[in-house]
């Protein structure tokens, strides 16, 4: 949403009512998306430690790439789910 809209610090997307998704199947960019939730705060934190006390506390539900010494501490927390989505890393796509 424009209104909530902060540069570098938070983007707001809300899902769009009125949008009847294509009937192929989904591939990567391309087909059919069907939007699973209603609403999406993007919020960029630039202090790593800021991010883990939010994600800890349930201020957050997603941290990206956390660094890998704090893999344990969140591991050990009970409410938190480590897990590599991409288990080859990152791979650019081109030549």
């Amino acid at each position: 949403m424009a209104a909530e809209f902060q540069p570098g610090v938070k983007a707001v997307y809300e899902k769009n009512k009125d949008y009847v998704p294509r009937k192929e199947a989904p591939s990567w960019a391309s087909g059919g998306k069907v939007v699973k939730v209603d609403r999406v705060e993007w919020i960029t934190m630039a202090d790593a430690q800021t991010a883990v006390n939010a994600l800890q506390s349930g201020d957050i539900d997603f941290m990206e790439n956390p660094s890998w010494d704090i893999l344990p501490v969140l591991a050990a927390n009970k409410d938190i789910t480590v897990k590599a989505l991409d288990e080859l890393g990152f791979r650019p796509s081109g030549g």
